[in-house]
């Protein structure tokens, strides 16, 4: 892989060498965090997110959630199935944005319409079960559901772990041995909140990895 020169110089001037135990090992100062395997709380579906997409993911979940408002365990299910739907609806439609291929461009439709198609078979089913007599509508207008609250309460964390992750990318280093440390301690405040998301699933493998480290 060619590297432009400014890129590679700028790299060098960036980097530090300091001497360990037994041996030099650089310090770059800043390095990439993975992939986060968010697990789904009420399908219990596990899916590979960057930070980014997984914040999106959440906050797309609340916002779902709290219109479509159910109140029961099938309900609860089917607005779930809404949320994958239209994050991979989404995703797929800028995927088949940078397709060449004709083939690949109709392929691409085809599962676009298939997703279509079931996402309109949950908002029905939906539809179906809020119409029944013996729901209780009272409750339902008094109090989010369960869901719709997990779901907010991830959204919110999402944001507020945004600039802890940046501060632990920063201090964080690669030794020569592949281990993983922290080369300056992190805030108090970038500690608790990263707990926080620890305790929920919103760190990656890598992350989670420097944080027991702290």
């Amino acid at each position: 892989m060619n590297i432009p020169e400014q890129d590679l110089l700028q790299s060098i001037s960036d980097a530090q060498i300091t001497r360990g135990a037994t041996r030099l090992r650089l310090i770059t100062g800043r390095r990439e965090i993975g992939l986060i395997a968010f697990k789904s709380k009420f399908t219990g579906q596990s899916i590979l997110f960057t930070p980014q997409d997984l914040a999106e993911y959440v906050s797309l979940g609340a916002r779902t959630f709290t219109e479509m408002r159910p109140n029961s365990f099938l309900e609860t299910q089917m607005v779930q199935h809404m949320v994958d739907y239209i994050w991979r609806l989404d995703r797929y439609k800028q995927i088949q944005q940078n397709l060449q291929s004709p083939k690949d461009v109709a392929t691409m439709a085809r599962i676009q319409r298939r997703i279509q198609r079931s996402l309109k078979m949950c908002a029905s089913g939906i539809a179906r079960l809020k119409e029944r007599p013996n729901r209780d509508q009272s409750e339902n207008q008094v109090r989010a559901c369960e869901a719709s609250q997990w779901y907010s309460e991830l959204a919110e964390l999402a944001e507020r772990v945004a600039p802890a992750r940046s501060e632990l990318e920063r201090k964080s280093v690669v030794k020569t041995s592949g281990q993983l440390r922290l080369v300056e301690p992190l805030s108090p405040e970038s500690i608790e909140t990263l707990a926080e998301a620890y305790r929920k699933g919103l760190l990656t493998g890598t992350e989670r990895t420097l944080f027991t480290k702290i």
